[in-house]
């Protein structure tokens, strides 16, 4: 009987072959979760000098079950580090000697939420104010048209306020993006790089993109009665020489003085870097043009150019910051521009 009941631990204690690791040159040794069962097992083991079903001695299966005991506590809590900084780690923050997220961090993850829960708040009750009597099938139905509408009426009403606002919004989404691609690049493993993003360039771009809106209102109205009868052709040709230069001066120039350069350093800087802003413009731009001047009204085209100018919002910020590496100069997001 009591061999039997030794043969049913040693089953139930040891685990199979294929669950068993093995360490680079090293002996052969159980998982983790193994670890707690297989040291109680090593330290209880049979009297001095004789042979347990694995054919250690008693002392030899301490030791065995201190060094597994003492392998699974450092794999528990190892942590991933990166240039300096605990990226990962099972039990985060909880550990001794595991970082807890950096305050930058956590300050843009509230930021990112009370952002995106006030967009879609909006969203969400755009006709809070007729609501009384509706059903939730008829809420959602009209929350699409009446969000449309919504826009019309506020652009109908102050149309420079309105586009400012989009394009600020969008050159903060696409200034985030650029920096989410760098901090990928530098921590592959890490999914929450994206937080560690600079927040006084965020709002940089935010605020060069409000100005921007209001060229790009006025630059839309000329061009239409400027060249109103003139084949679209000709439109986009003037987008892609005086308006994309005069675009990328503004941008470039604007975004070197916020953040701390002088009016010539960043000129200078520029000068190095407006012929690659200018074709890789050229490679997105006279498409997105075919369909901004023959089916996009006038009034929505900045809308339209806007949702395409995420992406050239995030190659010029990655430009005009001097990023080096993967996704600089749009290299992730637009075909590579000729080298200089």
């Amino acid at each position: 009987m009591a061999r039997l009941l030794l043969m049913v631990s040693v089953v139930l204690l040891v685990p199979p072959p294929s669950a068993w690791a093995f360490s680079a040159g090293g002996p052969l040794r159980p998982p983790r979760h193994y670890a707690r069962r297989w040291t109680r097992c090593a330290l209880a083991g049979p009297s001095r000098g004789q042979q347990n079903p694995l054919g250690a001695t008693s002392a030899e299966s301490m030791q065995l079950g201190a060094e597994v005991a003492g392998r699974a506590h450092v794999e528990e809590h190892a942590v991933e580090v990166e240039g300096g900084k605990v990226l990962s780690g099972p039990n985060h923050g909880t550990s001794p000697g595991v970082a807890l997220p950096s305050a930058n961090a956590v300050i843009n993850g509230v930021m990112a939420g009370g952002l995106t829960a006030a967009l879609l708040m909006a969203f969400l009750t755009v006709d809070s104010d007729i609501w009384r009597g509706w059903t939730w099938g008829e809420v959602v139905l009209r929350l699409l048209p009446d969000s449309w509408k919504a826009y019309e009426d506020a652009l109908e009403l102050d149309p420079v306020a309105v586009k400012a606002g989009i394009t600020a919004l969008t050159y903060f989404v696409g200034d985030w993006l650029a920096q989410s691609v760098e901090l990928k690049a530098k921590f592959p493993s890490n999914w929450e790089a994206w937080l560690e993003a600079d927040r006084s360039r965020l709002w940089r771009g935010c605020l060069i993109g409000a100005p921007l809106g209001v060229l790009a209102h006025f630059y839309y109205g000329f061009n239409d009665s400027f060249l109103g009868e003139w084949p679209f052709i000709c439109k986009i040709i003037l987008d892609q020489t005086i308006y994309l230069f005069v675009y990328n001066t503004c941008y470039f120039l604007g975004t070197g003085v916020l953040s701390g350069k002088s009016p010539v350093v960043a000129f200078q800087d520029y000068q190095a870097k407006a012929w690659k802003l200018m074709t890789a413009g050229w490679k997105l731009w006279p498409a997105v043009g075919l369909i901004t001047y023959t089916v996009i009204p006038l009034r929505h085209r900045l809308l339209w150019v806007d949702a395409i100018e995420i992406v050239y919002s995030a190659i010029l910020s990655s430009v005009s910051n001097n990023v080096a590496g993967p996704g600089a100069d749009g290299d992730d997001m637009l075909t590579k521009a000729p080298e200089e």
